[in-house]
């Protein structure tokens, strides 16, 4: 977190708007085509589904209104982060650097098995050796083309979003249709931690790479 969005959430009253931000806007607004169309249509249908159960009991317009709440807050619910709110925005959890690698060794190992996976890695305080107990984990996953690999990488995404959640860590995972699209998402990253890559796919991209057990060793401090 950088600039004006670290100075709201270093106030004691105005980061408690960076959780309507992130309620409101869900990462819609940096996320790839994919991953767009799915949580935009995912909110629209259960909003419709919340609209007509709250249609039969009140007026149209408080129906719409409680139905796009519910919805869009099921939708938040089911695709995002909760230890991210708590540690990384909020900053009332703090969460262990050591829990943090255990599970990205796990996440490797997870991503390594998926077909459909052309490249997942780790960006951000991590790629940097600045891993704090208030940092995010920033997780690009680049998929293959194809309706099916689409499927599963939102099914991937959020299994592995609860699972970080149940181990306390703040990761905040992106799928992307492109290694363009995760290029420019991280564009201020010049060292991306490798998970799986089919090789030499980021050569275009990125002057070096770095292991996950290099960055391990570059965050004990």
């Amino acid at each position: 977190m950088k600039g004006f969005k670290l100075k709201i959430r270093n106030h004691t009253l105005l980061k408690w708007f960076l959780i309507i931000s992130s309620w409101m806007f869900q990462g819609i607004l940096r996320a790839d085509k994919t991953e767009k169309a799915y949580k935009i249509s995912f909110s629209l249908l259960l909003s419709y589904l919340f609209y007509a159960y709250f249609n039969r009991y009140l007026d149209t317009m408080s129906s719409v209104i409680c139905g796009f709440a519910l919805g869009h807050t099921v939708n938040w619910c089911v695709n995002g982060n909760l230890s991210l709110l708590f540690v990384h925005i909020l900053m009332i959890k703090r969460a262990d650097p050591q829990n943090i690698f255990l599970y990205l060794f796990y996440l490797r190992n997870e991503s390594i098995k998926c077909k459909w996976v052309k490249y997942a890695g780790v960006l951000g305080s991590i790629s940097r050796g600045d891993l704090k107990p208030s940092s995010d984990v920033d997780v690009s996953i680049v998929r293959k083309p194809g309706l099916g690999n689409a499927m599963k990488a939102i099914v991937f995404s959020i299994k592995h979003k609860k699972i970080a959640d149940a181990m306390g860590v703040p990761m905040e995972l992106y799928i992307s249709d492109s290694v363009r699209n995760s290029y420019e998402r991280y564009k201020d990253e010049n060292c991306p931690v490798i998970l799986t890559e089919e090789p030499g796919l980021l050569d275009s991209y990125y002057a070096k790479v770095m292991s996950l057990e290099k960055a391990y060793e570059l965050n004990q401090k």
